[in-house]
């Protein structure tokens, strides 16, 4: 069937920037990268309540009559498209579309925050390498480590921890662009973590992770 959506021109963000206040209310699908949403009357709220892929919408709620995202943020580098409803067919579809992506993103965010901090550090990075969902090996951005601690609800000690364990058993490796890592995604699903992965080990910098 084909869509009535249509696109309405593009917006890149770099990684930790937002959207202006003014261009928030708009609605928005996430071209490539990864965005946080945070929906806080009060704006003061850090943590995104989800996170937006590549093909989802942000800021469908305003059709339902509903508060639109307080703050929209790139996690990693990405780029949106704006996005009109041109007219009652688009409308429905853009909010059955949202109504599915909720319900997945609810149980992302989840998935995220719960267990140990090895399995939502293992849970983020499979996130993140989702474009490569099938593949051996995933080449990933990885976010900064503040935004990852506000992700996964860890402290940035227990994050970087957990990435020095992850490095020793080469699920992850460094690439030479900034930020950006190899990931072992076929390893990294059949990983189980154990207790103590976030503990007694040396603490990477994500921007700096050793070489092999």
């Amino acid at each position: 069937m084909t869509s009535s959506i249509h696109p309405a021109g593009s917006r890149p963000l770099r990684a930790g920037h937002e959207l202006d206040a003014a261009e928030t209310p708009r609605l928005w699908r996430v071209h490539h990268g990864v965005i946080g949403v945070v929906h806080d009357a009060a704006g003061i709220e850090e943590r995104p309540q989800f996170l937006a892929l590549p093909g989802d919408l942000i800021g469908a709620d305003a059709l339902a009559g509903l508060a639109t995202p307080s703050r929209v943020f790139a996690v990693t580098a990405a780029e949106l498209e704006a996005v009109a409803c041109l007219d009652a067919a688009s409308r429905h579809e853009v909010l059955s579309l949202a109504y599915a992506q909720s319900r997945r993103q609810g149980r992302e965010i989840v998935r995220l925050r719960t267990g140990s901090v090895a399995d939502r550090v293992k849970q983020m990075l499979l996130l993140l390498g989702d474009d490569d969902a099938g593949a051996d090996e995933s080449d990933v951005e990885l976010p900064s480590l503040r935004r990852l601690a506000d992700i996964l609800d860890a402290s940035p000690e227990a994050i970087c921890r957990v990435i020095g364990r992850m490095r020793q058993l080469d699920l992850l490796g460094a690439r030479e662009q900034h930020r950006r890592a190899r990931v072992s995604t076929r390893a990294l699903t059949e990983l189980v973590p154990r207790p103590g992965m976030s503990s007694s080990l040396p603490c990477y910098r994500l921007d700096r992770l050793p070489a092999p």
